[in-house]
């Protein structure tokens, strides 16, 4: 639902300034819902660029440490083509709920 799509988006958005890493945030693309086994599965797609390691580490922290149950279904992380230290990374961020909600 379009709320619970604000919801993740200011999740992410609240994770990457707790990282330092708002303005690395290129987009956050909602995903279309999913359902199965009585379950909604609501995503977003978020890519960031420039990070390093330890903002990676600490951004799927933050998102471990959520008040809501969220899952990474994907993670791509590449190196930097111009510098090695950096890396670019998308991830898809989940979460899910009951149908009947």
């Amino acid at each position: 639902s379009r709320t619970t799509q604000q919801n993740l988006i200011s999740t992410v958005e609240g994770a990457t300034e707790k990282i330092s890493a708002r303005s690395q945030l290129s987009y956050v693309r909602p995903q279309p819902d999913k359902t199965r086994e009585g379950l909604i599965e609501e995503g977003v797609e978020i890519k960031l660029e420039k990070l390093e390691l330890h903002q990676l580490v600490e951004l799927l922290y933050q998102f471990d440490q959520s008040d809501q149950i969220l899952k990474v279904s994907q993670l791509r992380v590449r190196t930097r083509f111009d510098n090695p230290e950096q890396l670019d990374t998308s991830i898809t961020l989940s979460r899910f709920r009951e149908t009947g909600l």
